[in-house]
């Protein structure tokens, strides 16, 4: 049997290159053309080694972004960046030892008139699988909050990826560096600046879009949610 040969800085910057261009076009097909060319036995372990974030089409990241600005104009750099955190890690920085009655709390006090047009589920990932779960429309079809709690706990057992949220975050950058989304680049440098300094961390939504929409949600995994009520109208 041949030996596998080792993965060398050339066959490396292949594959480097490849995976940029994979963040351009995710043409998973031409992917797995280009490796079985390289006719090494390594190339498909590299191969799955690129996750399938690390492939996500900016298309998509796009689209999820616009059809929440359609929704509220007045999103800022830093409501995104809520939104694509809540898309990859969920609901788990939410979840405390008094969750549950800060959900209460917040459903006694809501004004259900406001904010008419919200609709009941807003996705927030790229896949559909994490959605936020708007307590208004939730509330006027007289849907019990025991059941939404137990599902934000269902929802934190799986946990999201800090790569995974990197991936999409740059993304976002490269559509507003090139002018196909438009937001305030130097506050965009300054969320990028805490990520370095800090880490990825949970953030509150800006004033603005408080002030604008009075967010008032909770966010957990589409399955989960759909299992326990059926269907999702």
């Amino acid at each position: 049997m041949a030996s596998t040969a080792p993965v060398n800085s050339e066959l490396l910057y292949v594959i480097q290159l490849l995976r940029d261009t994979l963040l351009q076009t995710n043409i998973v097909t031409t992917a797995v053309l280009i490796l079985m060319l390289l006719r090494r036995r390594n190339a498909l372990i590299i191969f799955f080694c690129l996750s399938p974030y690390e492939m996500v089409d900016e298309k998509q990241v796009e689209a999820l972004i616009t059809r929440h600005l359609e929704r509220r104009p007045l999103t800022t750099a830093t409501d995104i960046y809520k939104l694509l955190y809540q898309g990859v890690f969920g609901v788990g920085h939410l979840l405390h030892k008094d969750a549950r009655g800060r959900l209460e709390m917040e459903a006694r006090t809501l004004c259900l008139d406001e904010q008419p047009e919200e609709t009941l589920i807003e996705e927030v990932s790229i896949d559909g699988t994490m959605v936020r779960v708007n307590l208004r429309p939730y509330l006027k079809r007289d849907l019990p909050l025991e059941r939404l709690y137990s599902a934000m706990e269902k929802s934190e057992l799986e946990e999201g990826r800090t790569e995974e949220f990197i991936e999409v975050w740059k993304i976002f950058k490269r559509l507003v560096r090139s002018g196909r989304l438009r937001f305030d680049e130097e506050e965009v440098k300054e969320l990028d600046r805490e990520i370095e300094n800090r880490g990825c961390l949970p953030r509150h939504h800006s004033e603005v879009y408080r002030r604008a929409y009075s967010p008032a949600y909770r966010v957990v995994k589409r399955s989960v949610i759909e299992w326990m009520f059926e269907t999702i109208p």
